[in-house]
């Protein structure tokens, strides 16, 4: 398994980063599933069943979290995002959002950057804002596999 399991999970951003990288390593499942039941590639152990089938309902009690719907957005983000690359420009479309900006190079740590351009609309902006890391992470990865 390539998600590291943390110990517990009580917040909300415990919740999002654990999501976050089931999602990120192709290992994000129904939160109602039992993890024995999933198909994972390579298979994981009964360990590893038990203690993600523990996280995740940790994670569906979470208060004031929805799991479902983070996932969802998750999905989208990195499997229907359509990217058009004009130089270092990017234009980013997701869902109804459509969000451009450039890459840049980052002068002190060398790495690649998105920064976008001002948003036209407060829920662009917010969803941005939300998932700007999941974002970056698929702007810069296909951008470098272009």
């Amino acid at each position: 398994m390539k998600t590291s399991l943390p110990p517990s999970i009580t917040t909300v951003e415990e919740a999002k980063k654990f999501l976050h990288e089931l999602t990120t390593n192709g290992e994000a499942y129904h939160p109602d599933d039992r993890a024995e039941d999933i198909s994972f590639e390579p298979p994981i152990t009964r360990d590893e069943a038990d203690k993600l089938n523990h996280l995740m309902d940790q994670v569906l009690a979470v208060p004031d979290f929805d799991p479902y719907g983070y996932l969802i957005d998750l999905e989208v983000i990195y499997q229907h995002a359509e990217l058009t690359f004009i130089g270092n420009h990017i234009e980013f479309q997701v869902m109804d959002k459509n969000i451009t900006g450039v890459l840049n190079k980052n002068p002190h740590s060398g790495n690649l950057e998105f920064i976008p351009d001002s948003f036209y609309e407060k829920e662009t902006e917010d969803f941005y804002n939300e998932y700007w890391e999941d974002i970056e992470t698929v702007i810069i990865s296909k951008y470098e596999n272009q």
